[in-house]
């Protein structure tokens, strides 16, 4: 484990590392890179906190991007996730698993995730 900052991390790392991830965000994360530090939003982002994590990557000058949910899954519920959920689901795909395969897996049953029939059929 690395050393503990107590300084923003805008100020720890440099901001070209640095990718703020958000569902707000109009940018598609393709991969997981190893020489990036990825920021998993940790605010409910609707009613009154409505697009915050996103305003802040813009504000502080750091990259941004959603997971590729829409590209590989069809759900029937919003797909807000959790941060356990967005951790396992990068986690899955740096050691080699497919978005797909990490999408499925990671996300709950109760969000009734479905394969794309475009994906399935690729």
């Amino acid at each position: 484990m690395g050393p503990f900052h107590s300084e923003p991390y805008e100020e720890v790392f440099d901001k070209a590392s640095l990718v703020y991830l958000t569902s707000d965000s109009d940018n598609v994360l393709q991969d997981v890179e190893p020489n990036k530090y990825y920021i998993i939003g940790g605010l409910v982002d609707h009613n009154s906190k409505k697009g915050i994590c996103h305003q802040r990557a813009i504000e502080k000058g750091v990259s941004h991007a959603r997971l590729p949910i829409d590209k590989f899954l069809d759900m029937k519920t919003r797909k807000v996730l959790s941060i356990v959920h967005v951790f396992e689901i990068l986690t899955k795909v740096a050691s080699g698993h497919s978005w797909s395969e990490a999408l499925l897996s990671a996300i709950p049953e109760r969000k009734n995730a479905e394969l794309k029939e475009e994906v399935a059929c690729a």
